[in-house]
């Protein structure tokens, strides 16, 4: 499978040779990292409500919910960088491994400078893990971005793939193959 890269002003990439912003006070930095996390949480509410409204086997079901979860942890770790702690307690719960891929990977490639894919691969059954998924869709965001990033502009592309248990009663595991080093 390979995440789809989104289209459109948030499928934009940053323009060749860009620099970062001018360092800001950290009370400022708190203050805006504060206000992104209540706009994450009212885009999230819109997604909630969507959501309300849509049929069970509605075709963007599925986008709309992965979207208010996206949301919820963007809410969650804004308010967690600006010192205030996330809106929702960090915790362990029953997870499917390949669902927190699939949204980990589609978030990075959305991140991606052109030229550059995540490839996944899935079993074709759930893959039951207990884990805070909040925590585990950012680890793996880092990680892939951080292979897609060391491309250095060249096309390539990073492996995402979850392995089933190997035995009974066994977690499932990750993979993730990065670009070699460019010669």
């Amino acid at each position: 499978m390979h995440a789809s890269r989104p289209s459109g002003p948030f499928g934009a990439r940053s323009p060749a040779g860009a620099t970062d912003a001018p360092a800001i006070p950290a009370a400022a930095a708190r203050t805006r990292l504060r206000d992104l996390g209540d706009l994450f949480g009212a885009a999230g509410g819109y997604a909630q409500i969507a959501l309300l409204e849509l049929e069970a086997d509605h075709p963007a079901r599925e986008a709309v919910e992965m979207l208010a979860r996206v949301l919820w942890r963007a809410q969650n770790a804004s308010h967690d960088l600006a010192g205030e702690g996330p809106v929702e307690p960090r915790r362990a719960r029953p997870t499917d491994l390949c669902r927190v891929a699939r949204e980990a990977a589609a978030i990075a490639e959305g991140l991606a400078p052109a030229g550059s894919a995540v490839q996944l691969e899935l079993p074709s059954e759930p893959v039951p893990v207990r884990a805070d998924d909040g925590a585990l869709v950012r680890q793996l965001v880092r990680l892939v971005r951080g292979g897609l990033e060391g491309l250095d502009g060249r096309e390539g592309r990073v492996e995402l793939a979850v392995e089933p248990p190997q035995a009974p009663g066994g977690g499932g595991a990750l993979r993730l193959r990065l670009p070699p080093v460019a010669g």
